[in-house]
């Protein structure tokens, strides 16, 4: 059963306003990191299993879901900066980070950089650089969820429809994936639908590799992602060899949605 947030709530962090949901009310803080268009409803089935033991944070990165949208400024090192600050002004000390896909590498940026600041890190389907050089080569699922952007579709029951006949999505459909696409969109007075979530700011961010082009615009940040773990896990390793290790357990209905709810 999907429980509901204890908070659903906007936080001013800098000069931008921010939506989070927070589940559970005791417990240690841990911290989810969405993907590339995704919206903080992609952990709910996360939630459902941690919020017993932890209070469960997730927040919609700048240009998704209900935070701000600002025309310019999205790269790891802008949304890791991001995340800092609202750390400090959710007083939270020390939380475990959860990063899915871009939110892994938002993790590791962030570990490295700001390691005072967490206090573990688990990285889902992320963490190696890309393996395609051009939007070309890009994997079917990517495509298809940038290509939902900046458009509007008459009905949310389209919109669902068009989404299901994807091979990679449409046959594990569930109450999960059909929670997250309903906190997707923005429902327009005449019933139609757009994905809320900037392309603008997803193409700043670039999903190709350092120096190459990506619909005119460069990529912002280098994947080092090889590098930031290594750094990452050396600190990580450090800070946790001391303490008892703990193993974070979800049901696998969250796996098969992992693929498209970026």
């Amino acid at each position: 059963m999907q429980i509901k947030p204890v908070r659903d709530e906007f936080v001013v962090a800098g000069d931008l306003t921010f939506h989070y949901v927070k589940w559970g009310e005791q417990g240690s803080p841990i911290i989810g990191i969405h993907g590339l268009t995704a919206n903080a409803y992609c952990f709910q089935a996360f939630a459902d299993e941690l919020a017993t033991y932890h209070q469960f944070y997730v927040y919609d990165l700048r240009g998704r879901g209900d935070s701000d949208k600002p025309a310019k400024g999205y790269s790891v090192p802008i949304h890791a900066a991001d995340l800092a600050k609202l750390i400090d002004i959710l007083g939270l000390e020390r939380p475990v980070l959860v990063g899915h896909s871009l939110g892994a590498l938002i993790g590791l940026y962030f570990a490295a950089h700001y390691p005072e600041k967490l206090s573990k890190l688990v990285l889902i389907d992320a963490g190696a650089p890309l393996p395609w050089s051009t939007p070309e080569e890009q994997p079917a699922w990517l495509t298809t969820s940038i290509s939902r952007l900046g458009s509007s579709v008459p009905s949310f029951e389209e919109y669902t429809q068009r989404l299901k006949v994807a091979p990679f999505l449409g046959p594990y459909w569930n109450e999960y994936v059909q929670l997250y696409f309903e906190h997707d969109v923005r429902r327009n007075s005449d019933g139609s639908v757009a994905s809320k979530c900037y392309r603008e700011g997803v193409l700043e961010e670039g999903i190709t590799k350092p120096g190459q082009k990506n619909n005119g615009l460069k990529c912002r940040y280098p994947l080092y992602c090889y590098e930031l773990a290594r750094v990452c896990f050396l600190k990580m390793t450090n800070c946790c060899q001391s303490k008892r290790q703990q193993r974070l357990s979800v049901r696998s209905k969250t796996v098969v949605t992992s693929i498209f709810l970026r």
